[in-house]
């Protein structure tokens, strides 16, 4: 997810379509991802 959004210049709508996803859903994903983040 993160490789998707940097290959789009930081946009996460062009990256919900690189990776054919809605972009309410890859906002949901990275929301449930960062806690994870940031315990590691």
């Amino acid at each position: 997810m993160l490789e998707a959004i940097e290959y789009c210049n930081g946009s996460v709508v062009q990256a919900a379509k690189l990776l054919g996803i809605g972009k309410t859903t890859l906002y949901r994903k990275l929301q449930q991802w960062k806690p994870i983040k940031s315990s590691l």
